[in-house]
């Protein structure tokens, strides 16, 4: 929770470190490509090209900023609720630049902006239709002796008796708009389910989506609340939006022609 008379009150759970730092030690990681947790399928070559968008940024940006000792783990799957990531650890030695100069140089990374940096910045400066505020931003505490810095994804900022929740997918070439939209879903239920209304509400959706008798159904077998996420966002996904696919088509359309 983080709260200013300037921006307003967040909330969030972020998956994502940008800067971990002790003394020399510095430790960040690349978290891009997104699956159900509720369903088990093999990553894509799409998701793992926008993995490697990733991996390839920050590597880049530790030797720029002359870190030594660059030591960098294998893919993984890591659990975020109810989506699972792939994940890449890295470890390096810091020499010249502060830990503060090196995440500002880290970010925004490819998974928050895009690739090339600039004229992916460009793209969504003329394409998004509303303001990030602190969405994707830097958060934390940084001092002379160590850091703790992350990028603030799966948050809500919070005005007055509302709550607005944030979140964002990787769009490549390849990207197939019903699952990336459905991705989006995904990240947003652990927000959503948070919250008693948000409890009713999803309630309210499996009964209108699937029937009384199946809604209650899947309420009486949620044994824990990622259960019950993730048989959520399956029913919502099948329910997608028609509009905002098509605005999602639009997006990916015009990123293969350019």
């Amino acid at each position: 929770v983080i709260a200013s008379e300037h921006f307003g009150t967040w909330v969030g759970a972020t998956p994502e470190v940008l800067v971990k730092s002790e003394g020399k030690q510095l430790e960040t990681i690349a978290l891009a490509g997104t699956h159900s947790a509720a369903v088990s399928s093999i990553w894509t070559e799409k998701e793992s090209e926008e993995h490697q968008y990733v991996v390839t940024a920050i590597n880049q940006t530790l030797v720029r900023n002359a870190c030594e000792n660059i030591q960098k783990s294998e893919a993984y799957e890591v659990n975020a609720g109810p989506v699972v990531h792939l994940k890449t650890d890295f470890s390096a030695e810091i020499t010249t630049n502060s830990p503060w100069a090196i995440a500002m140089d880290l970010h925004p990374t490819p998974a928050v902006c895009g690739t090339p940096r600039m004229h992916a910045l460009d793209l969504l400066l003329s394409r998004e239709m509303h303001q990030r505020d602190l969405y994707a931003g830097i958060i934390g505490w940084n001092d002379l002796s160590a850091s703790r810095l992350f990028v603030n994804l799966r948050c809500a900022q919070l005005i007055d008796q509302q709550a607005f929740l944030y979140v964002g997918g990787g769009f490549t070439k390849d990207s197939i708009p019903d699952s990336e939209f459905g991705s989006v879903h995904m990240k947003l239920a652990s927000m959503i389910l948070s919250t008693e209304r948000g409890q009713q509400m999803a309630e309210d959706y499996l009964a209108e989506v699937t029937g009384a008798q199946r809604a209650q159904e899947l309420i009486e077998k949620a044994a824990s609340d990622q259960y019950f996420m993730q048989q959520y966002v399956l029913e919502q996904e099948k329910q997608a939006n028609h509009r905002q696919m098509q605005i999602t088509h639009a997006f990916v359309n015009e990123l293969e022609g350019m």
